[in-house]
């Protein structure tokens, strides 16, 4: 089997056992917008899930020229966006079905942990090089676009940058070997990745979902292999998708209002019809959410007490009492309301210049919890989790002797430096709430 540049992991075992970069990607199309300037689409059909079924599926990239984003107040977009995205028909009737954005959340967390671990139609098998359909998989009856973002999360990039992912810190390094890479093992790996420039990805719900509408602007209107009877589109977003999926619905609505009434500058805009926002495990209020964090470790369904009751009572206390966390959090999101969404981004409003948050209420919970050595996503669970890896990310090097073909795997790698027109997959960085925090692994956020 072979992804053919799609997803070159090879790097994971093969390419840091031959010191070498991933290949530059081959057989792509390339379609360029007949709307805008300089904005194209490369893509191709991977053959990585059910290759043998007739749905057929393409992955590629949108790719935006710096300053598309200018339109926005208070954003200076001076660097490219390279959105990765992942096709699926549905198997029965797609010409029929109407469509499905799939996104995770994080933020930083790549869409590509939804589609081979949870609702896509294939699974990474225990050999972590071959795939299995899923047959519970979503696009049975729906559509399914799975888009990596903002920029720099999962295969979406600014500038290919070559550098060593870390393991132990889960950072990305970048930097040249002009004397030879060297030989990698079980804590680091060469790749290919984004800039890791912090100014070079959204750093705001709000330009999220600008970058996003410009992404779907070019992709519903111009991707040759999705012509619909049926445009009814569908956003899911799961975990911080509790902030996405709400600030992107809204953001797409308005956009379809100014269309409608002739306000938008854009005269090629095209009409987005949204018809359902579905929201998995979202995170959307840290004041009524937080207080949750205190109560489930210490009375919860499972009879599980993390938690004893001297110290629940101080967490608690730390919670409610006067000035305490909540009404620090409450001050907070007060406080951040009363600037226009627009000028908290970035040189303008960050939350650390209006917050004064004690160290005690900013995460201290969430850490306490973890050094109690239980699992995070599954209290039930210690925190080193008994089961292994998933497939996707859980793969060995390989020996220059038994390389494989390109293993399908969500370990990150992307593109040696090639022109805007002809690039190949960029690893995930993993983002912050303001600025990102680069990431080796897909699965480096709790919250994904």
């Amino acid at each position: 089997m072979r992804s053919a540049g799609l997803l070159p992991v090879a790097i994971g075992f093969a390419g840091f056992a031959t010191a070498q970069f991933p290949p530059k990607p081959e057989g792509q199309k390339i379609l360029r917008s007949k709307f805008h300037e300089n904005v194209t689409i490369t893509y191709k059909e991977p053959n990585i899930c059910e290759p043998s079924s007739s749905a057929r599926s393409y992955a590629g990239y949108v790719h935006l020229p710096p300053g598309f984003l200018d339109d926005v107040d208070g954003e200076k977009q001076d660097y490219p966006i390279n959105n990765f995205f992942w096709f699926f028909e549905a198997r029965n009737s797609p010409q029929d079905a109407p469509l499905a954005i799939w996104l995770n959340g994080g933020p930083g967390a790549s869409s590509m942990i939804g589609l081979l671990s949870e609702n896509g139609p294939c699974i990474i098998n225990e050999d972590s090089e071959t795939t299995r359909p899923n047959p519970w998989s979503w696009n049975n009856h729906v559509n399914m676009l799975y888009i990596d973002q903002p920029n720099q999360v999962g295969f979406s990039y600014d500038e290919p940058t070559n550098g060593t992912a870390v393991y132990d810190d889960q950072r990305i390094y970048p930097g040249e070997f002009p004397e030879g890479a060297p030989e990698g093992n079980y804590t680091h790996r060469l790749g290919t990745f984004p800039s890791q420039k912090p100014s070079h990805t959204t750093n705001s719900t709000a330009q999220a979902a600008h970058a996003l509408w410009h992404f779907a602007q070019t992709w519903f209107t111009e991707f040759p292999h999705y012509k619909p009877v049926d445009d009814r589109i569908s956003l899911w977003a799961e975990s911080y998708g509790g902030h996405y999926g709400p600030g992107f619905a809204r953001f797409f609505q308005e956009q379809n209002e100014k269309i409608e009434d002739g306000t938008i500058e854009d005269g090629n805009a095209h009409y987005l019809h949204l018809d359902t926002l579905g929201i998995v495990n979202g995170f959307m209020d840290s004041v009524i959410q937080s207080e949750y964090y205190i109560d489930f470790p210490y009375n919860n369904t499972y009879d599980i007490q993390v938690f004893n009751q001297s110290l629940y009572d101080e967490l608690k206390r730390n919670w409610t009492t006067p000035g305490g966390c909540k009404d620090q959090l409450t001050t907070c999101q007060d406080r951040l309301s009363a600037f226009d969404v627009n000028t908290v981004n970035r040189g303008h409003v960050q939350p650390a210049d209006v917050c004064d948050i004690a160290p005690e209420c900013d995460d201290a919970v969430p850490a306490l919890y973890a050094s109690l050595n239980r699992g995070w996503l599954d209290i039930a669970n210690p925190a080193a989790e008994p089961f292994p890896l998933p497939s996707s990310t859980a793969t060995p090097p390989r020996s220059p002797s038994s390389p494989p073909s390109a293993p399908p795997s969500t370990s990150p790698s992307t593109p040696p430096p090639s022109p805007p027109t002809s690039p190949a997959p960029a690893t995930r960085s993993t983002a912050g709430s303001s600025t990102p925090s680069p990431t080796s692994s897909i699965r480096g956020s709790a919250s994904t």
